[in-house]
């Protein structure tokens, strides 16, 4: 399935164009489908992935993304779990929970920890905006 190049309000191209994207998602499948849709539609960008929390705090050590997106249920160490670390490891990184959970403690966790969320499953459309 081939993903669409989009202008993004305007512009042609995405406020992370150039920038460093981390996709942490302990899926091998969830992981190349994510980095695909956001490289597709993107452009111009480095995208690193890791499989757990533990993996996406070396990643974020070495390489301080712009932008992460965390999947919340992984082995080790959960995304949930993984958000305060990173956000002392790179205070200036976006971190956007991936979940299927829509549940009230989820959305409070969420809130409480200053980050954004979206639910699976993951569209083009989802990306798109993710990206803007």
């Amino acid at each position: 399935m081939p993903f669409s190049r989009v202008s993004f309000n305007g512009k042609s191209q995405s406020p992370y164009h150039g920038k460093t994207v981390l996709v942490v998602d302990d899926s091998d499948i969830s992981r190349l489908m994510l980095k695909a849709m956001i490289e597709a539609i993107c452009g111009s960008l480095v995208v690193h992935e890791a499989r757990d929390g533990d993996e996406a705090i070396k990643m974020v050590e070495k390489f301080k993304p712009d932008l992460i997106t965390l999947d919340e249920e992984m082995p080790n160490k959960n995304g949930l779990d993984t958000v305060p670390e990173l956000q002392k490891i790179n205070p200036g990184g976006r971190i956007v929970l991936i979940t299927a959970h829509k549940e009230e403690n989820v959305k409070a966790k969420v809130k409480e920890l200053a980050i954004e969320y979206v639910a699976k499953p993951i569209t083009e459309a989802k990306v798109i905006n993710l990206l803007s």
